[in-house]
């Protein structure tokens, strides 16, 4: 059953003459927004009809997402207990057949069937293990390497080391970086995070397209929407964000879709693990940052990463051409 809306509640309190409770009542969902908790009270003299009521507002925000980051956490760390115990029995079959292929292949070299149905297992293989990385490296939690650093250089390293991969013919990317404060991040979840966004939105345009990056700051209102005004002198409330936009004008997410995305191991790529967007979002987090999704079939996705800027607000170094 869903949340009721607050007019049915005031409906429901002047009605009845009975006090209601309503629980996770959403603000600009779409932007993952504020979640209240309501209280509504009637207001009425003696036994007779309520004339009024009184109404009292929770800001329960940080408490609801305290708790779904903790679901998300447990979810995490039960997937990742069993990827650590079946790495190990992968891993070895793994690399015998990848032993084995490489030996046919040299000895069958001018054998082209076989040389094409090999690749096609060697590149399965590698597939399969870099899943199996993927899951240790979120098992073991690594304890991220803090430093200030250039955002607009990490996403340069990110588009280099996607455009070295495959990528669909008529696919064009566009970085239009912007001058940018310092922001403190580890520097290999930070690339992580951009070339898992990236490498996405390419896969999205199997026929050709653009990628646009964008950077630029963000105010704390956007990028942290939830937390309200009353706090701005306290902690994300009154800090600048880095915004980084990844615009692609590929097919879009359509709407069925769009509610699942961040959860593991949902993905509808025929290759894909379901754990790109689930991982860039841990990333963000836990940067203290905050990544959002807006998508619309036939017009194309955009993923916006925000990051807390460095409180020195040192600019970072940006000499490199954008490319």
């Amino acid at each position: 059953m869903g949340v009721p809306s607050v007019s049915t509640a005031v409906a429901e309190v002047l009605k009845e003459n009975r006090p209601k409770v309503i629980e996770g009542v959403r603000w600009r969902e779409e932007d993952g927004g504020a979640v209240f908790r309501v209280r509504l009270r009637p207001i009425s003299e003696g036994e007779g009809e309520p004339h009024g009521l009184l109404g009292m507002v929770l800001d329960e925000t940080e408490r609801a997402k305290l708790e779904a980051r903790v679901q998300r956490t447990e979810k995490l760390a039960s997937v990742g207990k069993i990827a650590s115990t079946l790495a190990h029995e992968i891993r070895n079959p793994l690399n015998a057949m990848k032993g084995a292929i490489a030996f046919l292949q040299t000895k069958f070299s001018n054998d082209v069937l076989l040389l094409e149905f090999t690749e096609i297992i060697n590149e399965e293989i590698t597939r399969l293990s870099a899943f199996v990385t993927t899951f240790l490296a979120r098992a073991r939690k690594a304890e991220p390497r803090f430093v200030s650093l250039d955002v607009n250089e990490e996403i340069r390293r990110a588009l280099d080391f996607v455009g070295k991969q495959a990528r669909p013919d008529g696919v064009s990317v566009t970085a239009d970086l912007g001058l940018l404060p310092a922001v403190v991040a580890d520097p290999g979840q930070l690339l992580q995070l951009f070339t898992n966004i990236a490498r996405n939105a390419v896969e999205a345009m199997p026929v050709g397209g653009s990628l646009t990056v964008r950077t630029s700051i963000a105010s704390a209102a956007e990028a942290w929407p939830g937390l309200p005004a009353r706090r701005a002198g306290d902690g994300q409330a009154s800090r600048e964000a880095v915004r980084v936009e990844f615009h692609d004008t590929g097919p879009g997410i359509a709407e069925e879709i769009r509610g699942h995305l961040f959860e593991p191991f949902n993905t509808s790529k025929e290759k894909g693990t379901g754990l790109g967007l689930f991982i860039s979002r841990e990333i963000a987090e836990g940067h203290g940052g905050r990544l959002a999704v807006t998508s619309a079939p036939d017009h194309g996705t955009t993923v916006t990463v925000y990051l807390p800027v460095d409180g020195s607000h040192v600019p970072a170094d940006i000499h490199h051409p954008a490319r």
